[in-house]
């Protein structure tokens, strides 16, 4: 399967996603206070329950382990809401707000992360996720938004894209 690499520029920053109503207060305020936030792709398989794809705790507890401060990173997940088992050569991680500082290093753990989840799995797998990195600052308007779908390898592209944008 060939790789995605889309682009773009974006207003969602982090009040965006903090302006839910289903997200509580205590969390709001811990998510205000980190440098990266994992919004994990929901899904409504039934009335009661949102639910999201199974590894995002395993990518958080990962991520944290490789931070220096583990609490510069935080799930943002609505009330109500829980894992679920996905059986798939197509893994979802989810999207990743971060702060225009840590992106770098967050593009290099993730890759890290994605190089190992593939070393361990007889099939090939494909990795999709979307960064939402935040930049709005006196030289720039807008955030920029990135959605990857492709092999562990591939993501050394948005590696270079992140550097790019970010000024390293």
């Amino acid at each position: 399967m060939p790789k995605i690499l889309e682009i773009k520029e974006t207003n969602r920053d982090m009040l965006f996603f903090l302006n839910n109503p289903m997200i509580d207060i205590d969390q709001k305020q811990k998510v205000m206070n980190s440098k990266i936030i994992v919004i994990p792709s929901t899904s409504n398989v039934n009335s009661d329950l949102m639910l999201y794809m199974q590894g995002t705790n395993e990518i958080l507890s990962y991520m944290k382990s490789k931070l220096d401060d583990p609490n510069d990173i935080t799930l943002l997940v609505e009330k109500g809401t829980g894992e679920v088992a996905a059986f798939s050569m197509l893994i979802i991680i989810g999207m990743f707000l971060v702060m225009n500082v840590a992106a770098p290093l967050f593009v290099n753990c993730l890759y890290d992360y994605l190089k190992s989840k593939a070393k361990k799995s007889k099939e090939e797998l494909i990795f999709r996720v979307r960064l939402n990195i935040e930049r709005k600052n006196k030289e720039h308007n807008s955030n920029i938004e990135i959605f990857f779908e492709g092999s562990a390898d591939d993501f050394k592209e948005v590696i270079d894209k992140v550097k790019e944008i970010s000024g390293e």
